[in-house]
């Protein structure tokens, strides 16, 4: 893999860099400085979902989609599918709709046969 200024997402919890859609295992060096605490965040009630928001997926999307895939939308958001899901698919930055309940967010892609449940990692 050689690519000039590469755009990657590095999930350092999970051990994981994602660079064109090719995901590598990766260590920590340091433990680098601690997470500032967010607020809490409002619960939803039980059952009901909001828009969380409308747009698209960045790149094309080919091939196998299961648990553990990683997924990053037009407004900067990065997706990990959580839930047990396997679809063939292939599409060209797809529009997506991402529903929120608390913290479990569900990913409606325009071409995909199913939802897909994610987390929510930045």
């Amino acid at each position: 893999m050689y690519e000039y200024t590469p755009e990657v997402i590095v999930c350092p919890n999970r051990g994981k860099l994602v660079v064109n859609n090719k995901s590598l295992n990766i260590l920590p060096v340091s433990s680098g400085r601690a997470a500032a605490k967010r607020p809490a965040k409002p619960a939803i009630a039980a059952g009901k979902s909001e828009v969380f928001e409308e747009t698209n997926l960045v790149g094309s999307i080919s091939g196998t989609i299961k648990q553990g895939s990683i997924f990053k939308t037009v407004s900067g958001n990065v997706y990990e599918v959580t839930g047990l899901t396997l679809q063939l698919v292939l599409e060209l930055q797809p529009e997506v709709m991402v529903l929120r309940n608390g913290e479990t967010y569900k990913l409606v892609v325009k071409g995909f046969e199913e939802p897909l449940i994610c987390r929510k990692l930045n």
